[in-house]
């Protein structure tokens, strides 16, 4: 999807997207892993 996707067109593809996040956040802390595609729809969805 790059960044072409809306927050609503994600949670239709990947349901669970929201709980990926979280568990993203409970493991990786300091964020090792991350890439562009993370940080934007990491920033995205905390908006939302």
């Amino acid at each position: 999807y790059h960044k072409f996707a809306k927050p609503e067109q994600v949670l239709a593809c990947y349901p669970q997207f929201k709980q990926f996040l979280d568990l993203k956040r409970k493991y990786d802390p300091t964020e090792h892993f991350q890439s562009d595609w993370h940080r934007y729809y990491r920033k995205l969805f905390a908006s939302s």
